[in-house]
């Protein structure tokens, strides 16, 4: 359980935001160095209507953002209110020279093999069905005897 203080903007916050926010910028002294453009914000989540904001706040999330060179401020994480302690775990992993990074392009190379993978299996069965059904096709045609076998006429080496 976290001890909850008074803010002006958000009603109450949790007591160690405030340190969040200053390890974000200065580091934490072991594992996150620190980035002076980055500012710990929490972002609120409204409701829609035919794609449009209702005012309605549907939830809150603790949101990182970074000023970057261009001037711009980007969000760069956002994590869920109970989440609060992954903050720096999970920034960490985001530095390029952090130890347990992993390149952005191999995870997402990673979850489209996965999926291709997934796909192309659901795709193999169900042609393989169909292929199945097309070769009994293609025999029945190029072999009617098989076909009407037990009608009259129609195949006498089972008439008799």
């Amino acid at each position: 359980m976290s001890l909850l203080l008074p803010n002006n903007d958000f009603g109450w916050v949790r007591a160690d935001a405030a340190d969040l926010d200053r390890k974000l910028r200065e580091g934490d002294g072991i594992h996150w160095s620190g980035d002076p453009d980055l500012d710990l914000r929490q972002g609120v989540i409204e409701k829609t209507r035919s794609g449009r904001p209702t005012g309605e706040i549907v939830a809150r999330r603790w949101e990182v953002w970074r000023h970057c060179e261009d001037g711009i401020d980007r969000m760069i994480g956002h994590w869920r209110m109970e989440e609060f302690d992954r903050i720096l775990f999970d920034l960490a992993r985001m530095r390029a020279d952090s130890p347990g990074h992993e390149d952005v392009v191999d995870v997402i190379e990673r979850k489209n093999d996965e999926n291709e993978k997934r796909i192309w299996g659901q795709w193999r069965d169900k042609q393989g069905e169909m292929m199945e059904h097309l070769a009994k096709l293609y025999h029945d045609r190029t072999q009617p005897k098989n076909v009407f076998r037990g009608m009259p006429g129609r195949n006498p080496e089972k008439q008799a």
